[in-house]
This record gives structure tokens, sequence and C-alpha cells, in this order.
């Protein structure tokens, strides 16, 4: 009978055990598929000016960058199209989901007003890469330039190219990339965030796709 007692007694606890004290695996983290590329069509130029936000994320880009600190920089005087690969949809932008108004297929031209800088000259892509491949310093090399005056020339006509930028709902982050290309074996780039702290926007720590030739 006390055996009996012990076995009903321990055999009905799941029963009446609160549901607060069960343990529930931790639901995986959410990513956004309105990030995917299908969704855009071929790149168009947008109507409406860039927003203040938009103007305040490159700005703080072009502050970490190292702009503004003595050297030559070439932007592009049009912004790309934002292109997320499918790792950073599920990597550095989880939890992230772009506003419903973002346009993946935008983009804009860029002018003096929004980079006031004096070390930033706005250049056609297309001319500049022209130039880039005529200081291409596998090509300045052969010809018999030292290697300090190739690497000289090839950063010197480096095109620095931003894409558009799109924010988060709720605005607190934003996304972009960039690529710097200064030849075939040249150049660098990648994806960044950016996080809204206070009135200002600061590189988030969030760590996207990146590379460097």
């Amino acid at each position: 009978g006390a055996m009996a007692a012990v076995f009903l007694r321990y055999s009905t606890l799941p029963e009446i055990t609160p549901s607060r004290l069960l343990t529930r695996p931790p639901r995986p983290p959410q990513w956004s598929a309105a990030w995917k590329h299908n969704r855009r069509g071929k790149p168009v130029l947008a109507k409406s000016a860039l927003s203040e936000d938009q103007i305040e994320v490159y700005k703080a880009f072009l502050k970490s960058y190292g702009a503004g600190g003595g050297g030559h920089l070439n932007v592009g005087n049009r912004t790309m199209p934002l292109e997320i690969s499918e790792d950073d949809i599920r990597g550095c932008l989880t939890g992230l989901e772009p506003e419903p108004s973002s346009d993946m297929s935008a983009t804009h031209r860029l002018s003096r007003e929004v980079f006031r800088s004096e070390d930033i000259q706005l250049v056609d892509s297309a001319q500049q890469q022209t130039l880039i491949s005529e200081t291409d310093q596998s090509r300045t090399i052969r010809e018999g330039s030292s290697v300090d005056s190739a690497v000289e020339s090839a950063f010197s006509a480096g095109l620095l190219k931003l894409s558009e930028v799109v924010f988060a709902v709720g605005r607190g982050f934003a996304v972009m990339e960039f690529s710097f290309s200064c030849g075939s074996l040249c150049g660098h780039g990648g994806t960044l965030v950016f996080e809204r702290s206070g009135q200002e926007w600061k590189r988030s720590d969030r760590s996207c796709h990146s590379y460097v030739n």
C-alpha cells in the first residue's frame, strides 16, 4: 500500500507541475526575407531627395572611413542599390526588418551639398573606372613604374562607391554597403550596420560581410 501511494504520487507529478516551471527550448532568432534580392527590379533613379537621416548615415560612414583626414577621396556621384547576401540576412541582420516603404531598386545622385569636405571629389563612376584601369598596378609596374609610385597612383585614382541607405523598422538601425576599387588586385568593401545613438549615427558592432583584395 505504501509503495502504491508513492508510485501514484510521483506518476502524477508532471500533471500537477505549474506550467511556469516547465522548460521550453529557446525560440530561434528571427530573420526577414524582405532583404532578399529577388524582390528588386532594375536600378531606378529616385525622384525624391535623400532624407536627412540618410545623409547623416553617409557622414557617419565617411567619418569612420577616415575621410577628411587629409587624403584625397573620389566618391561615385550616384549610389548603388543595396544588395544583401544570404549570409548577412541570416547573420548581422537577424532581428531587423527593412521599413515597408524601402525601395531596394532605388539609387540617388549625390551632390556637394551632401559632402562638403574639400577632401572629397564626386566623380562619374564609369569615367573613374577607366582611369583606374590605366593606373592598375600590374600595368604600371610592367611599364616601368616603381612599386611605391604604382601604389600611390592606384590609390589616387581609387573609386569609393556607396549604396543606398535602408532603414530597419523603427529607424534605430541603418544598413548600407560600400566598395573601394583601385585596380584588379586592389580594393575592399562590405556591408555595414549603423545604430542611432541619441541624435547621431554610429557603427554598430554587428559583424557583416567584408572583403579585401
